[in-house]
């Protein structure tokens, strides 16, 4: 049997991506809007490695909800979220199901883009392109 010695990973949120942007004019703003999937690992086997994820901080007025099994984080406010509230800020984790279980937290910042030129909505995008060539740059790494 495995033993639960790895602390889950948080690969959304993280250091490097921690910022949700949300446009009212997509309806972002509306209950039940999905804003983010919270997304973890565990190196562990078994039970170690099957998380949980929860809104630890932030959350205080009830806005937001997630869903403990998929990290699917959504708008739980009745009337959707206030569009003149420019950031949110919340602290996320992922919890194992071990014995005894590990977690880990992360933060996540939630931004309302009020601008008048806010995207349009999805799908009314127009493109007319081809991908002639692309390059994946690794941090660090000599180009």
């Amino acid at each position: 049997m495995d033993v639960n010695d790895n602390r889950p990973t948080m690969r959304f949120p993280s250091a490097s991506r921690s910022v949700v942007q949300l446009f009212p004019s997509r309806d972002d703003l509306s209950r039940g809007a999905l804003l983010a999937r919270l997304d973890a690992t565990d190196p562990d086997e078994g039970p170690n490695a099957e998380l949980l994820y929860a809104l630890e901080y932030g959350n205080e007025e009830g806005l937001f909800e997630v869903d403990r099994e998929t990290g699917a984080l959504t708008v739980a406010a009745e009337g959707g979220l206030d569009s003149s509230r420019s950031v949110y800020r919340l602290v996320v984790s992922a919890t194992d199901r071990g014995d005894p279980p590990l977690r880990t937290v992360a933060d996540l910042e939630i931004r309302v883009n009020s601008s008048s030129l806010a995207l349009p909505p999805a799908g009314a995008w127009k493109t007319d392109f081809t991908l002639r060539s692309i390059a994946v740059l690794q941090p660090d790494q000599p180009r």
